[in-house]
């Protein structure tokens, strides 16, 4: 049985999945999971492996990526606090289409599928928390396929930066815990074009220190984008 603080807890209540299960199923489920601790880089599981558990960031973040037959990587999803996924494997004997890794230390919270499964048997009421969980998933991807097809590499940094501040005007700041290098795979773009990207948002108040994004008119950045 998983061991959760409030802070725990919270975040499970922040996934689209756990957030809408029953309290009953979901106090079910979690007296059944475990939290595992991971390293950064640490494998959770790999691409092809039968799927075994659901899961949810409790706390750092965790990437899926899927493999190149040339041996490299293309970052898929990168998962933060209070977020799951692997939902929808639990309708199906399947095994997992992307590789999950961390990306810094991180808690996640592993619920067997198993046991998933068995709890559906009994309350069906579990199936709309795994059919939003997925809805939620594939809207996300047709957000990134729009942001890849219809945005630059400098426009996807600059809507990046945004969408991980909370003002809308005046000053604000936001921290990049991880590689730069992660974060120009997961906008799709390559290191150098992200270096270059942030040159030019330069000139609309942005600079980067030491890890952190620093936008000084978050109204001219957003103006940058809407004028394009």
């Amino acid at each position: 049985m998983a061991t959760l603080s409030e802070i725990d807890i919270a975040a499970l209540q922040e996934t689209v999945f756990f957030g809408s299960l029953p309290e009953d199923m979901f106090d079910e489920l979690v007296a059944q999971s475990h939290v595992v601790t991971l390293d950064v880089g640490q494998i959770l599981f790999q691409e092809g492996e039968a799927a075994t558990a659901v899961y949810a960031v409790l706390e750092g973040l965790v990437k899926l990526t899927v493999g190149r037959p040339d041996g490299r990587e293309v970052m898929v999803e990168m998962f933060h606090k209070g977020s799951s996924f692997a939902e929808a494997l639990a309708l199906s004997d399947a095994i997992y289409p992307v590789s999950a890794a961390t990306i810094v230390e991180s808690r996640v919270l592993a619920v067997p599928i198993l046991a998933v499964q068995r709890t559906l048997r009994t309350n069906p009421d579990g199936f709309k928390a795994i059919l939003s969980a997925t809805y939620r998933h594939l809207h996300a991807l047709v957000r990134q396929i729009e942001e890849l097809k219809g945005n630059s590499g400098l426009d996807r940094v600059a809507r990046y930066i945004l969408a991980r501040i909370a003002v809308d005007q005046g000053q604000a700041e936001m921290e990049i815990p991880f590689d730069k290098k992660v974060l120009a795979a997961y906008l799709g773009i390559k290191p150098e074009s992200l270096s270059r990207a942030f040159r030019r948002l330069q000139g609309h108040g942005v600079r980067v220190e030491k890890g952190r994004v620093i936008v000084t008119d978050v109204a001219a950045l957003t103006q940058f984008l809407t004028r394009k």
